[in-house]
């Protein structure tokens, strides 16, 4: 699944005519598959993005 995210961001940010003046990034981490690490971690990724797009939105 790895690849295949790797593979869709670059196709994606290669592409401006899908997401125009916005480039897509990724964070992969090992989760040894633990399910409650994995969440946790999700969540955690999920709130700074909200935060980085809350305060590139004031600017």
């Amino acid at each position: 699944w790895m690849q295949t995210m790797i593979f869709a961001v670059r196709e994606i940010n290669q592409r401006q005519d899908l997401l125009p003046n916005l480039s897509l990034g990724y964070h992969i981490k090992d989760s040894g598959d633990d399910i409650p690490v994995s969440v946790k971690s999700q969540s955690r990724t999920a709130n700074k993005a909200v935060k980085t797009h809350k305060s590139s939105q004031a600017l």
